[in-house]
């Protein structure tokens, strides 16, 4: 919604038509009429990754930006559990390999590109682990490390790869997470007095700093990590 406000011609993908809908109308207010494409599907079917490029370079004709911002965080789990190998490579899949295969697939196209910039969205998760969620800090921690060796590899072609680590967002994650809603709100209450800035952090905050980070006001940036929390992993 944030890249529609500033002209950007936009691709959304999920796996739930009614929600890309409802983020697609947002976003045609926010653009005064600039609708994004809608690609429903499931990056963990191995086809449509390969998919979702193709269609969009059909649309548009080219490749700018690539936010891989899809991921999972799932339910408690220990080392304990008997399906815990199964929850770790899945988490593992969506929230790392994912972003790798969409990269590779991207790469030609942003060539192409002047300007062209990659975003990924971590967790904060991947500095400061829970207990109960390693799958979840694995993944998001090899996430930091896919941003700095693809920013190493990808810099002779002018393209830049960062990525931010948010702390607690006021999102619909908790579906994830197999939590109710009601829950969902008392644990973001806990971590706005947690924070140091006595805050939760909305979903505009982190497009705000997406949108930065992808413009040309950050041309000199690439490799870094970004850790929006309000403060909290300094606690």
């Amino acid at each position: 919604v944030a890249l529609s406000s500033y002209g950007c011609k936009v691709v959304i993908t999920g796996r739930s038509a009614v929600a890309l809908e409802k983020v697609a109308q947002d976003a045609v207010k926010a653009s005064g009429g600039n609708a994004p494409l809608q690609i429903v599907g499931d990056l963990l079917d191995d086809t449509f990754p390969s998919r979702l490029i193709t269609e969009t370079i059909a649309k548009f004709g080219k490749l700018d930006f690539l936010v891989n911002n899809a991921g999972s965080m799932m339910g408690r789990t220990t080392l304990s559990d008997t399906k815990f190998l199964q929850e770790f490579d899945k988490l593992v899949n969506l929230n790392a390999r994912c972003v790798v295969n969409l990269t590779q697939l991207a790469v030609p196209h942003l060539k192409q590109s002047k300007g062209a910039a990659i975003l990924n969205i971590g967790s904060i998760a991947s500095q400061q682990p829970w207990s109960g969620i390693l799958p979840y800090c694995v993944s998001k921690a090899m996430l930091n490390s896919i941003t700095k060796t693809t920013a190493l590899e990808l810099g002779k072609y002018s393209i830049r790869v960062n990525i931010i680590n948010p702390g607690a967002v006021d999102t619909n994650i908790y579906r994830s997470m197999e939590m109710s809603h009601q829950n969902w709100t008392q644990f973001m209450q806990r971590k706005k007095q947690t924070s140091l800035l006595k805050l939760v952090a909305q979903p505009d905050d982190i497009a705000h700093l997406a949108c930065f980070l992808l413009s040309q006001d950050a041309k000199n940036v690439t490799g870094s990590i970004f850790t929006s929390d309000t403060g909290a992993s300094l606690k």
